[in-house]
């Protein structure tokens, strides 16, 4: 069976003077889809910092250029639903060939 291959064609990071960085090294079907995400993330940050109050409860502060403080600090949304929903599972997760040289 064919499996998937993700290709990665967007990066981003903040450099200095709160200016965000984001490459597209090159177009593919999910260029668009990681663009929007990408930006989004950048432009999020302060928000979520500030929504979650993260700098009282847990210390930690974004420098000019929206870089975590303590550094290896990471943000995340996770959503919660009522409804009870199962993940999409593919690839190496569905596949019996436990002995399969490509297995994850």
């Amino acid at each position: 069976a064919c499996e998937k291959i993700y290709l990665k064609s967007v990066s981003s990071k903040m450099l200095d003077n709160s200016i965000g960085y984001i490459r597209i090294s090159q177009f593919l079907n999910s260029t668009v889809k990681d663009f929007e995400k990408a930006l989004f993330d950048l432009k999020n940050q302060e928000l979520f910092i500030k929504l979650t109050n993260a700098e009282k409860i847990c210390g930690i502060n974004l420098t000019q250029s929206y870089m975590m403080t303590p550094s290896k600090s990471i943000t995340a949304i996770m959503g919660v639903s009522d409804t009870n929903l199962s993940c999409n599972k593919s690839g190496c997760e569905i596949c019996d060939n436990k002995n399969c040289k490509f297995r994850r």
